[in-house]
């Protein structure tokens, strides 16, 4: 899957109005693809997730612009910042959905 491909994949996340933006990283924190972001707060968003822990497969944190959620895959990381006052099962279940989507796609 081409970075364009991935950010297809991301901007169709931003059709959930409770969904400001998106990104993938590597593990390690490297920017792929992002959505609804600019340049710089995608890399610092990527660098901040990039501290999760490698035994914690979802985190999320209360920012001031809103929680950011992060949850890690295989080969992954997908990145969601989200209004505060959005639940938190339907934004994973949305992550999962989509994380394995693009993990999916990078294995064929």
């Amino acid at each position: 899957m081409s970075g364009g491909a991935m950010s297809d994949v991301l901007m169709g996340m931003l059709e959930y109005r409770v969904v400001l933006g998106a990104l993938v990283t590597t593990l390690d924190g490297l920017v792929v693809a992002h959505a609804g972001l600019s340049p710089d707060d995608a890399e610092l968003l990527a660098a901040a997730s990039s501290a999760q822990p490698n035994d914690q497969p979802y985190s999320s944190d209360d920012t001031r612009g809103g929680t950011l959620h992060v949850l890690r895959g295989h080969d992954m990381r997908l990145v969601v910042l989200t209004d505060s006052a959005t639940p938190q099962g339907p934004v994973t279940a949305l992550m999962h959905q989509h994380l394995a989507q693009l993990e999916a796609a990078l294995a064929v």
